[in-house]
């Protein structure tokens, strides 16, 4: 009985484990990338440390919002292109 219970829970854990792994990706619709790459190196806005994937920006960073995606924000923050959820203000992708 024990080992059927540790045999149904590895598996258990072997199917979740990936989608644990997975649960902050954002998945960005390819159109809103192409707008944010296509966008000129702006006004540069320098913030304390570095500007990296679930950073919250403070409300006095300026953002632009992305045109038909009202949930997307974009910044050129630190020399680098960021794309910000809307509603938390958080880095969810830094472009290269």
């Amino acid at each position: 009985m024990r080992k059927a219970l540790l045999t149904t829970a590895t598996i258990s854990l072997l199917m979740i484990a990936p989608a644990l792994a997975r649960a902050d990706t954002v998945v960005v619709e390819p159109d809103v990338d192409s707008w944010v790459m296509e966008q000129p190196d702006g006004t540069v806005t320098t913030i304390d440390g570095d500007v990296v994937v679930g950073t919250t920006l403070p409300d006095t960073v300026q953002v632009i919002e992305v045109p038909k995606h009202q949930k997307y924000r974009y910044g050129y923050i630190n020399k680098r292109r960021v794309l910000i959820d809307g509603s938390t203000r958080k880095v969810i992708k830094v472009y290269e």
